[in-house]
């Protein structure tokens, strides 16, 4: 790398404020305390990166099985290998998780 950039943080930072309304400045959904912040932001992370699949992370297929589809979903849990398959939301619900 030649150049540091931001753009990638940025584009993070905007994903996170425009789908998490206690992030977004000057609304009525903000946290007025981090204990709920924190548990909100712990469940948005666990669902962008184990339920949604990114178009980014798709990776090509071929015609197998009579299957039409082109592409396979991902996520980026699956991409890095964490997990084998997309979790659904009922499943991601389902995990006991810790905060401190």
């Amino acid at each position: 790398m030649e150049r540091i950039t931001t753009a990638y943080v940025e584009r993070q930072n905007l994903n996170l404020r425009h789908e998490n309304r206690r992030l977004v400045r000057k609304t009525i959904a903000f946290s007025k305390k981090v204990h709920g912040l924190r548990h909100q932001m712990v469940v948005y992370l666990g669902y962008f990166n184990f339920v949604r699949p990114h178009r980014g992370l798709r990776v090509p297929v071929g015609a197998q099985d009579g299957c039409l589809r082109k592409w396979q979903r991902r996520t980026p849990a699956l991409a890095a290998g964490i997990t084998d398959h997309i979790w659904s939301l009922r499943e991601l619900m389902s995990q006991k998780i810790f905060i401190n």
